[in-house]
């Protein structure tokens, strides 16, 4: 096996990943003014020790524990009816980054759509969508792995679990697809072989 590929094995994700995107992003906010997140992951100490010493408000919305999504002659698209039930009250609020961690990946592009519109109505201008895609590794866990920073800059993957499936490995095109009104803003390759990605409204 090569040095690369021994560098990407969605195995062997025990190590911290830095994640160099977000870290600038918190690093930058005035640590006086409130701040509204959205985790669409599952609620985790470390995440919420990062953001506790800041001004605030952390709504975790764990979607990550129902994927794969299943339809049912019910339910033939089951993600805007989880989405109802999970997306807790706006309270007058705006949210100003949404942390998608590896969700995308379980999502085909109507499904992103879908969540997007479900959250539109509550983003503030200026938000910011962060998102770990698999950019190197051509099979990824067949259920989210969990994530949870560690510091601004750095989070803890957690152990894979089995069985594998394959990896859709989204180009930037079809995630701008996925996420229409949205462009990238920057993006890097991080050492585990995923890629890092902020998303921006194309009006700000």
């Amino acid at each position: 096996m090569s040095a690369l590929a021994q560098r990407v094995n969605p195995e062997d994700r025990s190590a911290p990943v830095r994640v160099p995107l977000l870290g600038t992003l918190l690093h930058e906010v005035d640590e006086d003014r409130r701040f509204v997140v959205l985790d669409l992951g599952s609620i985790r100490g470390g995440t919420l020790d990062v953001f506790g010493g800041r001004r605030c408000r952390i709504d975790v919305l764990d979607l990550t524990a129902q994927l794969p999504l299943e339809s049912s002659e019910e339910a033939p698209d089951p993600l805007p009816a989880l989405l109802q039930q999970r997306l807790p009250p706006a309270r007058g609020e705006q949210v100003d980054l949404v942390l998608c961690w590896n969700l995308l990946n379980y999502l085909d592009e109507p499904q992103m759509q879908a969540l997007l519109r479900a959250l539109e109505p509550r983003l503030a201008p200026d938000v910011r969508v962060h998102a770990l895609i698999e950019s190197s590794a051509t099979h990824m866990s067949q259920r989210p792995t969990p994530v949870s920073l560690c510091a601004e800059d750095a989070l803890q993957l957690g152990p894979a679990a089995d069985p594998s499936c394959p990896a859709p490995r989204y180009s930037l095109a079809s995630l701008e697809r996925g996420l229409p009104g949205f462009r990238s803003e920057r993006t890097l390759l991080l050492s585990n072989g995923q890629r890092e990605y902020l998303f921006k409204p194309e009006s700000s």
